[in-house]
């Protein structure tokens, strides 16, 4: 008895120390737009509307067709003597494969405040819940877990440029998974716009964001919208190491309530892989004001 436990405890040790240390880190949507809040907590995109409904979707395409990115996010906003307070509740499923399914569930809340008729300054904090569920042991790589999580956003807005910066899964947590152990590790967010209008008719955006890891290389993307009249927008973008992807989008406006629909294609170009990158995200929007 004494010998089986001895080598129970061998087992036990060896596979401790053979075990692998995975960090995880969620996917997104190329199109920051779409996706800004979980990007960045503290991003507000129209000062003037009082309720807001985001759905996306994501699905890789060729080879990689069941590995799929899936957001919904729902926020109340009320402006009050130059400041703007925004509520929202936000959703995340992220499929890999037909095994893996990883869900995020969050609470944001966001301040923003007038430091100047022309500068702003934004903060904001998203806390809930990271999850995932396996359904088939042979994907054994991530055992079902359910582990707080938050992020932590800035974003200083000075007449046309707007710089962000966030934290996201703040806590570091780690998740003993079989002999594995899974880490949703920190890493950081930034971004930078400038938006000027050529004309009534004609206005021009250029956003470059990055998310900085400890141990995979950084994303960085550089884009350019043309917004047409505020009603159609057309775009593109370089990922680095991702390749290019192209934008459209349009929007209906009645007096109180506009409709706008997002459309890109991610299309691998200018990669060794392109397969892994050729994707395809289709967004929808409400606005209420």
């Amino acid at each position: 008895m004494v010998k089986n436990l001895c080598f129970l405890v061998i087992i036990s040790l060896a596979s401790t120390l053979l075990g692998q240390k995975i960090n995880l880190y969620p996917d997104q949507l190329q199109l920051l737009e779409t996706q800004a809040a979980f990007f960045n907590p503290s991003s507000i995109s129209d000062d003037s509307v009082a309720f807001n409904l985001h759905f996306a979707n994501k699905v890789n395409t060729r080879s990689f067709g069941k590995v799929a990115l899936r957001l919904v996010e729902g926020g109340l906003q009320s402006t009050k003597n130059n400041k703007v307070q925004v509520i929202r509740f936000q959703l995340a499923n992220e499929k890999e494969g037909p095994y893996i399914s990883k869900n995020r569930v969050y609470f944001n809340y966001t301040l923003k405040l007038a430091l100047s008729p022309v500068t702003y300054l934004s903060a904001g904090t998203s806390l809930g819940l990271a999850s995932a569920h396996v359904d088939a042991y042979s994907s054994s790589l991530y055992a079902n877990y359910a582990v707080p999580d938050a992020s932590l956003g800035f974003t200083l807005q000075h007449k046309k440029f707007t710089y962000g910066f966030s934290s996201s899964q703040l806590f570091n947590n780690s998740v003993n998974a079989y002999s594995d152990l899974v880490r949703l590790t920190r890493y950081f967010n930034t971004h930078l716009s400038y938006r000027a209008a050529i004309n009534s008719h004609l206005t021009i955006c250029y956003t470059s964001w990055s998310r900085l890891f400890i141990d995979i290389p950084t994303q960085w993307s550089n884009s350019i919208d043309f917004y047409f009249a505020k009603l159609i927008s057309l775009g593109g973008a370089y990922h680095l190491n991702r390749g290019l992807s192209f934008f459209l989008s349009a929007s209906s406006r009645l007096k109180h309530q506009q409709v706008k629909v997002f459309f890109a294609y991610n299309s691998g170009a200018l990669t060794r892989s392109s397969s892994v990158y050729q994707s395809l995200e289709l967004s929808i929007s409400f606005f209420c004001r």
